[in-house]
């Protein structure tokens, strides 16, 4: 390895191949490999494992994704799952999973699927649940308990007896 500064610092690395670089005034690094290991490794050792290219090793390993905004509402921290075109690298699918506009979500490259408000309301189909559970669409279930009051806006049909 090279060091540039003085030893005891050795804020900026370099190795003689390139293949992993720091730049502290960047605050960068750059791995030539696309892969990157974070805590001790596995029984420690220093391989990445099941073909990942970032894989956090520790006793409580954690991965943070934190957006600095000061606009309430307008938080956006997010893990974006992707599926690309290898011959062009274009994003082909996508699904984003994260804190957004002050709701976890998940969503798709057109639809938030799922919202959780800080309430606690989870809207499925829709991002302005209601109640603890908001479904927009068609919801089929193998069974269904009702304990209390139970309110039909529309028709319901039924096949089979009300007891």
């Amino acid at each position: 390895m090279l060091f540039s500064g003085t030893e005891a610092d050795k804020t900026d690395i370099l190795r003689s191949d390139n293949a992993i670089q720091y730049n502290s005034s960047a605050n960068q690094l750059t791995i030539g490999s696309g892969k990157i290991l974070v805590g001790d490794g596995i029984n420690g050792t220093s391989t990445i494992t099941g073909g990942a290219q970032i894989e956090i090793v520790n006793a409580n390993p954690k991965l943070i994704i934190r957006d600095k905004s000061t606009d309430v509402g307008q938080v956006d921290a997010r893990l974006r799952l992707a599926e690309s075109n290898s011959a062009n690298g274009n994003i082909n699918n996508y699904w984003d999973v994260g804190f957004i506009a002050d709701s976890f979500q998940i969503n798709d490259m057109t639809d938030v699927r799922l919202h959780i408000t800080n309430a606690g309301n989870v809207g499925i189909g829709n991002t302005a649940a209601a109640s603890k559970l908001d479904v927009t669409g068609t919801v089929t279930s193998t069974g269904l308990d009702v304990n209390g009051n139970a309110t039909v806006d529309g028709t319901l049909t039924h096949n089979g007896l009300f007891t």
